[in-house]
């Protein structure tokens, strides 16, 4: 897990980076009235992986009884990550997309908030207990329930499928 949150933080530092070759307008600009702008897409990604790891950590807290993955468990891992590839769109859930995204915001205010959150995660994977990896803890609003590994394949194909859109929107 570390191994992917490394990863993470490589692709992100270069989106970040490559980021700065933009004005504070170009990145709140909406391509359309009914799209996201780049720093809206950000903030949207921001708040999927804090909500994400909120979501286990308030799982984890009361000591649950987790299922162990399996085959299923590994099924719904591979349809978050082909949806995401795919065509098909569905609606990101309300807390995570709307009026929720602030439309104005600096790369550096972006910079800070997301990597503030990349230490809350690295922290939570450092100070998850080992029996926990191969349980299903992380639920996703569309593939259900997943593995710690799962989520971080989830956060690695929506960063993806999510840098794309940044491009489009800044095009």
């Amino acid at each position: 897990m570390e191994k992917q949150l490394n990863q993470l933080d490589e692709k992100l530092n270069k989106l970040l980076a490559d980021l700065e070759n933009y004005s504070t307008e170009q990145l709140c600009k909406k391509p359309t009235p009914d799209s996201w702008s780049a720093i809206q897409v950000l903030h949207h990604l921001i708040l999927s992986e804090k909500y994400s790891r909120m979501y286990c950590e308030k799982k984890l807290s009361f000591n649950p009884k987790l299922k162990k993955v399996g085959i299923g468990t590994a099924i719904r891992t591979k349809f978050v990550n082909f949806y995401l590839n795919s065509p098909f769109k569905a609606p990101a859930p309300k807390m995570i997309s709307g009026d929720v995204l602030p439309t104005e915001d600096t790369l550096a205010n972006v910079r800070e908030i997301w990597l503030a959150e990349r230490i809350n995660l690295a922290k939570f994977i450092q100070e998850l207990p080992q029996e926990y990896t191969d349980k299903e803890i992380y639920k996703h609003p569309l593939g259900g329930r997943l593995s710690i590994d799962g989520m971080m394949q989830f956060f690695d194909a929506h960063f993806r499928n999510h840098e794309k859109q940044i491009y489009r929107a800044l095009k």
